[in-house]
């Protein structure tokens, strides 16, 4: 049952739907948000990470292990689902999420990302990637042609394996190389490096991905936190940065 909860919620959620559950207050009595964080966790299988007022009386952003939803607490029930703005009719769950995106993206040192492409560049993207994934070789081809765009790639560590399996041990041997860039570019020719260990941020980049809803690589995101999807070729990427034409 609490499977069927969590996909129903992520479902409905991702289609701009409304889910309803019964809480257990009183009708007209909103819960404090301590109250409700306790009534989310105890209705749904997540984990409450953050519960934000968003200015509109009884509305929350939720961000939990399970994604972000916009609830409201109506007292008798809380309503799962997504706000629109009237006027725009633009999404305001979709830039809630590009905020937090780019937030926790921008918490990541520097030093702790493979960076391509000119350090005065226009704008940036930041690509989870794996050293096996196809699409990700096939985009590394083009960091050239990114680069003279005025796009810099950020690479962030997603062994599509997991923690422990063999393109996180190609991921950690590129970290730990001499020359992590060029060990990148080796590797996504087919050519990884030695193995090595090392003190190295690769699995907290996979966890970090995980809790960004990252399922496949590339995931490639703009520098203002908009998730761009998978591999778009040099021109379309460059487009989509407001780089091209």
């Amino acid at each position: 049952m609490n499977v069927h909860l969590r996909a129903a919620v992520c479902i409905l959620a991702a289609a701009g739907a409304v889910f309803t559950a019964r809480a257990d207050t009183s009708a007209g009595a909103t819960a404090t948000p301590a109250e409700l964080r306790e009534k989310l966790e105890g209705i749904f299988p997540l984990t409450v990470r953050s519960l934000r007022a968003t200015g509109v009386p009884g509305v929350y952003l939720l961000i939990s292990d399970s994604g972000m939803f916009h609830i409201y607490d109506s007292g008798g029930q809380i309503i799962i689902g997504e706000m629109f703005d009237k006027g725009s009719g633009a999404s305001l769950l979709a830039a809630a999420r590009g905020r937090e995106v780019a937030a926790r993206l921008g918490a990541v040192p520097a030093g702790d990302m493979i960076v391509f492409g000119p350090k005065n560049a226009r704008r940036y993207v930041t690509v989870f990637t794996d050293i096996d994934c196809g699409y990700c070789r096939v985009l590394h081809q083009e960091m050239d042609a990114l680069g003279r765009g005025g796009l810099q790639v950020r690479y962030l560590a997603f062994p599509r394996t997991g923690i422990g399996g063999e393109s996180y041990a190609k991921a950690v041997s590129v970290w730990c190389a001499a020359d992590r860039n060029r060990a990148m570019t080796e590797a996504k020719a087919g050519r990884p490096p030695p193995p090595r260990t090392c003190d190295n941020p690769v699995a907290d980049q996979f966890r970090l991905g995980q809790d960004l809803g990252v399922r496949g690589t590339p995931a490639v995101y703009l520098d203002d936190g908009t998730m761009l999807g998978g591999y778009l070729p040099a021109a379309e990427l460059l487009r989509r940065a407001g780089l091209g034409g």
